[in-house]
């Protein structure tokens, strides 16, 4: 069985400073559009969603259903954050299937 995340929230944050703490340098809630465009609450980019996805229901909104393969959130290379030093991805995911 095909395990499928819902995606309700997607944060990139990086260490922008040697030895300071990580900061945010992109967020995706997903949970105000059923459009194709995931809107960057940190620069306010308009990134493309690309793959096969859908909008479900979400704990507060909606949520973006990955298809486990090909979904993926695409942004020009000129217009991504730079990330000199170390960075960390930040989600929360709810799995369509629990596998055990």
């Amino acid at each position: 069985m095909r395990t499928i995340p819902y995606f309700l929230f997607l944060m990139l944050a990086a260490e922008l400073v040697q030895g300071q703490a990580p900061q945010p340098v992109a967020s995706w809630a997903f949970d105000d559009s059923h459009s194709a465009l995931a809107t960057d609450a940190i620069s306010g980019a308009r990134d493309k969603i690309q793959g096969e996805f859908r909008f479900v229901p979400g704990v507060r909104g909606e949520a973006l259903e990955f298809d486990g393969y090909t979904t993926h959130i695409a942004r020009p290379p000129a217009k991504a954050p730079a990330l000199t030093l170390g960075f960390t991805v930040e989600t929360w995911v709810a799995l369509d299937d629990y596998p055990w």
